[in-house]
């Protein structure tokens, strides 16, 4: 009987999650037992961190190439001063005293630190996206809460073989990533979103200064609106890191409140 029971287990998606097992299991009319829920909710979920772990890795990548480019406008800043097109067109701001710095040695100095604050928002809102990757981890009930443990969860964690387990690391990333990627999930999410958020907030608000300022200075020419993707971009890419971490954490309660929804049945 045992033999019996542990070859259906296997063939159940919770050994491979392939998703035609999957969606077999979602469309059968009759009550699935203990075992085929346990097995669903482990697919579903491993579903879950698949795909945050993608999204971490694409979405982290993406904002550390853009944390790069704002890093290097700073730096072409300081080492060719006004030399490009938008710190060129702003260099009145400065000279005039609307933006701060004066003339002289210094005068570069506050448009390179503009964009150096908003290169940091940046690369924390990429550091703390690395933690989407523990997104569908744990969740569930927990032991000792009552309900049905139809995935015998307390025992697979005693035996070392819970797949939910989030000390087993993150899904989809491999050593050293996955120690990065759990310290920004437990320890450095939240600061570093507060970074990201703050710091990309105050380069804005220069930014939008010196637009500003640059209308007052310059009527005839008025405010270079063609200029908002230096306050703009940082804080649309924190904001997209944001509305990911929304959209992967309601993934990973729909499915523990599929779990939640778990019921006692065997079928004999």
């Amino acid at each position: 009987m045992r033999s019996r029971a542990a070859g259906r287990a296997a063939a159940l998606p919770g050994a491979d999650s392939n998703d035609d097992d999957v969606d077999a299991l979602l469309s059968r009319p009759d009550p699935l037992d203990e075992s085929e829920q346990a097995a669903l909710v482990r697919a579903m979920r491993r579903r879950a961190r698949a795909q945050a772990a993608s999204a971490a890795l694409l979405l982290a990548g993406g904002l550390a190439m853009v944390a790069a480019l704002w890093l290097w406008l700073a730096l072409e800043q300081v080492a060719r001063p006004f030399q490009q097109r938008h710190t060129g067109e702003l260099r009145t701001v400065l000279l005039e005293g609307g933006g701060g710095g004066g003339a002289g040695r210094w005068m570069p100095a506050p448009f390179a630190a503009a964009l150096g604050l908003q290169a940091a928002a940046i690369a924390a809102a990429a550091a703390a996206t690395l933690g989407l990757g523990r997104r569908g981890r744990g969740g569930g009930r927990a032991e000792g809460q009552g309900g049905a443990d139809p995935g015998g969860r307390a025992a697979r964690r005693r035996a070392g073989d819970d797949d939910d387990d989030p000390d087993q690391g993150a899904a989809g990333f491999s050593h050293p990533s996955a120690r990065l990627s759990d310290w920004a999930a437990r320890r450095g999410e939240a600061p570093l979103r507060c970074a990201a958020a703050g710091l990309s907030s105050l380069g804005a608000l220069y930014w939008l200064r010196a637009l500003a300022a640059h209308g007052r200075l310059h009527p005839s020419l008025g405010v270079p609106w063609e200029l908002a993707w230096l306050p703009l971009a940082p804080l649309t890419a924190v904001g997209a890191a944001e509305a990911a971490r929304a959209a992967l954490a309601a993934t990973a309660a729909d499915v523990d409140a599929l779990e939640a929804l778990s019921y006692a049945h065997k079928r004999v």
